[in-house]
């Protein structure tokens, strides 16, 4: 497990994909969740609409 907070990506065939690892020292599952639910939210405000 991570000590802190690992951020991985990667992109594949046009789409990113991300990885969050977090200590559970660090982070409880709820502030995981929370962390994740930002990404989430804010990387779908990136998308491009057609």
């Amino acid at each position: 497990m991570p000590r802190g907070l690992t951020v991985t990506t990667a992109s594949t065939a046009g789409r990113l994909h991300l990885a969050l690892r977090w200590s559970r020292t660090l982070l409880s599952h709820g502030d995981g969740a929370h962390l994740r639910d930002l990404f989430e939210h804010y990387l779908h405000t990136t998308e491009v609409t057609r």
